[in-house]
């Protein structure tokens, strides 16, 4: 049971880790998407601080 979980995580981080290399590329070749990504990483910002949240609570 434990091993699946960690390979749940390491998925994770691997597709969190190709999502910002595509985000990187697409900027670096088109600057005006740069807003919709921005509010994608707003929102990704509220959910970890929500989880930092949950944490400490």
């Amino acid at each position: 049971m434990e091993q699946v979980r960690e390979r749940e995580r390491e998925q994770m981080r691997e597709r969190a880790r190709e999502q910002r290399e595509h985000t990187d590329r697409v900027n670096s070749q088109q600057e005006q998407q740069q807003q919709p990504q921005q509010q994608q990483h707003q929102d990704q910002q509220q959910h970890q601080q929500h989880q930092q949240q949950s944490r400490l609570g």
